[in-house]
């Protein structure tokens, strides 16, 4: 494991002070806003925002390196009240030397700042309003007003603080889009609720009308066939998981078919899927027939690893009656698949202890318990299919 090494206080100072001199923001922002909003961000993407946030004013990519440099360095070496004081370097030597810091010695810091959320180191640049801003060719991301930024922090507040009930939490989330009606992940959050009340109309409906509402802000020179809102603009999370939700929801109520544009759109607005849309619609389109556009799938995103797809293809092979391309792929992949080839064979399927599908391990058996899950009876179902696969599995078992 690699040592990291330690850094002073004053090198750390240094650093943010160059970079706030390099973007020509060192009379509007200090060292100390900059620490005490580290200290008090308790998200684990926060160093990703502040980050996000500060490269809007770098000119070039030496500054953006600058940023991302300082910015990391700053957050894994100051402390952090969500760490109890510590930074996570403090944290890192701990379990490097297997030995607790002396909290004793540990004291909340005092910075010269007032500011403990990124916006307010912004708030006099941001709109009145949510807007959509084109970044670059056909990239947008999202540009959240004040309004927004507060009713956030406000959400955050209260559903992390205390345990409350489904419909406290649902009634509670219902106010806080009273202030902010665009709150995108707190309609979400609304949604989720509803459907643990049972209540799957309502939970729709918030996702019908928040997408809705959202999709009124776009600009008319936004073209939805040709324009993408990429992952890697935070600000564009929300309103993609909204989506996804949507899709999710579209399937459970209203069928697989009718779910599948919902799903096709969120890939044509995010093409790098980083919420794994590819896997959902590939075990779609062989749900409803159209192995054509799994081959389509396969061919867009070739070095994918996921069995959804991978596993996906090969059968979509056999039903478009192309065995031998089939055979072939499978003895490709046998080596990665195994286990979920071996997991499609058993004569009975028992779920893995521990089973959580949102947390899958590559190459696990639970995620080949998952993959039968999701197209196992595919397999069964399909001529030839089963045959194939023992035959392979026979084969690569002898070799």
């Amino acid at each position: 494991m690699k040592i990291l090494k330690e850094i002073s206080a004053q090198e750390i100072d240094n650093r943010i002070q160059d970079m706030l001199d390099g973007l020509k923001l060192s009379g509007r922002i200090k060292i100390d806003d900059i620490k005490n909003i580290i200290y008090h961000e308790n998200e684990l993407k926060g160093s990703m925002k502040i980050i996000n946030a500060f490269s809007d004013y770098a000119k070039n990519r030496k500054q953006f390196d600058l940023v991302s440099g300082t910015i990391s360095l700053a957050w894994n070496y100051l402390p952090h009240k969500s760490l109890g004081n510590l930074s996570p370097y403090q944290k890192y030597q701990e379990y490097y030397n297997k030995k607790k810091i002396d909290k004793n010695n540990i004291k909340t810091p005092k910075y010269d700042s007032n500011k403990t959320s990124l916006y307010q180191l912004f708030e006099d640049s941001l709109p009145e309003r949510i807007s959509l801003k084109k970044i670059q060719d056909n990239e947008w991301r999202f540009v959240f007003s004040r309004n927004y930024h507060q009713t956030h922090e406000q959400f955050h507040e209260f559903y992390e603080s205390e345990d409350f009930s489904v419909m406290e939490l649902a009634e509670k989330t219902s106010l806080i889009l009273l202030k902010e009606p665009l709150l995108m992940e707190a309609d979400s959050y609304l949604a989720h609720q509803f459907l643990k009340l049972g209540a799957e109309r309502n939970a729709f409906e918030v996702l019908e009308k928040s997408i809705a509402a959202v999709k009124n802000i776009f600009p008319k020179e936004f073209d939805w066939e040709k324009d993408k809102l990429p992952w890697y603009f935070l600000e564009n999370r929300d309103f993609l998981n909204l989506l996804l939700d949507q899709a999710i929801f579209m399937e459970k109520g209203k069928g697989v078919s009718k779910s599948i544009p919902y799903y096709e759109q969120i890939l044509s607005l995010n093409p790098n899927d980083n919420q794994g849309v590819r896997g959902i619609l590939t075990t779609i389109y062989l749900k409803t027939g159209q192995p054509q556009k799994v081959l389509g799938l396969s061919k867009k995103y070739p070095d994918d690893a996921t069995c959804e797809l991978t596993m996906g293809y090969a059968l979509a092979l056999i039903k478009l009656g192309k065995i031998e391309e089939a055979e072939k792929h499978l003895e490709t992949i046998y080596k990665f698949s195994k286990h979920v080839v071996e997991e499609l064979l058993k004569p009975t399927h028992r779920q893995p202890p521990q089973f959580n599908p949102e947390r899958i391990q590559f190459g696990g058996e639970d995620e080949a318990f998952l993959y039968f899950r999701e197209q196992g009876a595919l397999w069964q179902a399909t001529k030839g299919a089963m045959e194939l696969l023992r035959k392979i599995h026979l084969k690569q078992s002898i070799f």
